[in-house]
């Protein structure tokens, strides 16, 4: 996955996207409905890094974001339409 990112840095740039960005990506696009401490403990950063990831790829339009319905303060993560289409 890293040689992957590392190849198309240059087209990454070109979306927009960060390298930690395409990463996570690609982990909501095998694990959807992911909550951000999930994705912050499979990347091994703190929630608030993750969130702030995560606020960057939802303002861009990459992905989707819905309270949990069995716990209202977490956030489950998802690939948005344009998120699949990359």
């Amino acid at each position: 996955c890293l040689k992957w990112l590392n190849a198309y840095r240059e087209e990454l740039s070109d979306l927009d996207i960060t390298p930690a960005q395409a990463r996570a990506l690609l982990y909501l696009q095998r694990n959807p409905d992911s909550s951000v401490r999930q994705c912050a403990q499979v990347f091994g950063v703190v929630g608030s890094t993750m969130s702030h990831l995560v606020r960057d790829l939802h303002r861009k339009g990459w992905i989707t974001k819905q309270h949990s319905p069995q716990d209202d303060r977490h956030v489950l993560l998802a690939l948005s339409p344009k998120g699949h289409i990359l």
